[in-house]
């Protein structure tokens, strides 16, 4: 009886330590190359777009369809009082974005697991 306990403790356990494996990265580099992806609603939720306003009055055009598919790079990492991780990234060929921001906020680890950025 002892041993058939043991060893259902045992798989339990195993179980447990294969069931927590997130796809999520553990620590980002500055240099570190991403793709953005599609939202899941109509607008990105944890990447930091500007609003369709601002992005005109700096002379760029808010187009949304145009940003997914491009490859950035991170270039500046702070961690947050709250614990989340705030990456600063701009595009890679070293365009704007829209035309008028040269670099843009994200919350790495929500946009990461939201699919709004992909590893590259």
């Amino acid at each position: 009886m002892k041993t058939y306990l043991l060893s259902f403790a045992f798989a339990i356990c195993t179980l447990g330590l294969f069931a927590q494996t997130e796809t999520t990265p553990d620590t980002v580099e500055i240099g570190a190359v991403y793709k953005i992806g599609t939202p899941e609603m109509v607008t990105y939720k944890h990447i930091d777009f500007p609003r369709p306003n601002i992005i005109r009055k700096r002379g760029g055009f808010p187009n949304h369809r145009d940003i997914e598919g491009r490859v950035v790079e991170v270039t500046d990492i702070k961690q947050k009082k709250d614990g989340t991780t705030e990456v600063i990234i701009q595009l890679k060929d070293g365009t704007r974005f829209f035309g008028s921001h040269r670099w843009i906020k994200a919350d790495f680890n929500a946009a990461f697991k939201a699919g709004e950025l992909l590893a590259y």
